[in-house]
């Protein structure tokens, strides 16, 4: 589900650069080049941004992602080592 938002993700903000920018290029050398918006193009971003904030809110990928986050963020423990997934934790090295 995640390869699926990255990827709704990724459409919406090509979408937008080209609605933006007809070359899809947003700087000239040094400088931002000037808007152009293109109507056409920016209906077709609204797509993907429909899209993706329906699977934003979708109840499994919010849980599955909770459930991720909890995982993957190290907690400092009560004797100061950090838990990491897996209930592998480390410790810091001691001062000289």
């Amino acid at each position: 589900m995640d390869m699926a938002r990255k990827f709704l993700q990724m459409g919406w903000t090509r979408a937008r650069r080209y609605a933006n920018h007809r070359s899809g290029r947003k700087y000239a050398g040094a400088r931002v080049r000037a808007a152009a918006p293109d109507a056409e193009k920016a209906a077709a971003a609204e797509v993907f941004r429909v899209v993706l904030d329906r699977a934003r809110r979708n109840r499994v990928y919010v849980r599955l992602r909770a459930a991720h986050a909890r995982r993957a963020s190290p907690r400092v423990t009560g004797d100061g080592s950090r838990a990491r997934a897996g209930g592998r934790t480390t410790r810091a090295a001691a001062a000289p």
